[in-house]
């Protein structure tokens, strides 16, 4: 009887070392999985809003600062093709204080007038690191998530 017992506890003893090596095993498969999505995925967003940055110029932004209707029609038109061809939720150009100059966001009351919206809160750090020169080239977020979504941003100088 207690040699039977004893086998019991050892086939025990291996299923359960087995059935935590294997999750071990996918735990750090998953891991190394998501970390290797979340470098292409910065990659990827960094060579598109730095493609969009010279798809714009900087005359087309300045145009837009001042407020030309010509320059706000050029920008949705590149804006709207950047984000279509990427599969991104928005593209926008912002000032320093957070404020919207074009956005492809249908609904701009969702964005708000002020800083309230999503990028003084969220990514109001990495948005002054460009306008104030900390980085010359484009910045990209960690994710973040906003009720079920994970989202990424970049932001270009």
């Amino acid at each position: 009887m207690f040699v039977r017992s004893k086998k019991f506890f050892l086939i025990a003893l291996f299923t359960l070392a087995l059935i935590a090596i294997v999750n071990v095993a996918w735990w750090s498969y998953y891991n190394r999985t998501r970390n290797l999505l979340e470098q292409q995925l910065s990659r990827r967003l960094a060579a598109i809003v730095e493609t969009g940055v010279i798809s714009l110029g900087p005359s087309l932004i300045d145009s837009l600062s001042q407020g030309e209707f010509d320059a706000y029609g050029q920008a949705i038109h590149v804006l709207e093709q950047i984000r279509s061809a990427d599969s991104l939720s928005e593209a926008f150009i912002v000032d320093e204080d957070y404020h919207y100059l074009a956005t492809t966001l249908i609904d701009e009351s969702q964005a708000g007038a002020d800083s309230s919206y999503f990028l003084a809160g969220l990514n109001g750090g990495y948005i002054d690191s460009i306008f104030f020169g900390l980085n010359v080239d484009a910045v990209v977020t960690q994710s973040y998530k906003t009720g079920p979504l994970y989202l990424k941003s970049a932001f270009a100088p």
